[in-house]
């Protein structure tokens, strides 16, 4: 690969373990971060951040970025991350 797709991979990889050290009140500052839902077959871990609809949701278990595992169709696998207080 080309030194800027190199460099782009190192970054989303820093931004990942960092991302992942952040409040929830920081995560919804920073939600940009954070890797929208895609419905691409990945695994998503619980705990992990992803945005979708132009919100931020955090997965409650380990399970597949698939299209039916959305937060609107199935809101179980996710907690939606709001400003508290």
């Amino acid at each position: 690969m080309g030194r800027y797709t190199d460099g782009a991979r190192a970054l989303r990889s820093t931004l990942n373990v960092l991302s992942s050290t952040l409040s929830d009140e920081q995560a919804l500052e920073y939600a940009i971060i954070y890797e929208p839902l895609r419905g691409d077959g990945t695994a998503i871990q619980a705990g992990e951040r992803r945005r979708f609809n132009g919100e931020l949701y955090k997965a409650n278990q380990t399970i597949w970025d698939r299209p039916e595992y959305n937060p609107l169709t199935a809101s179980q696998y996710w907690t939606k991350i709001t400003q508290s207080g």
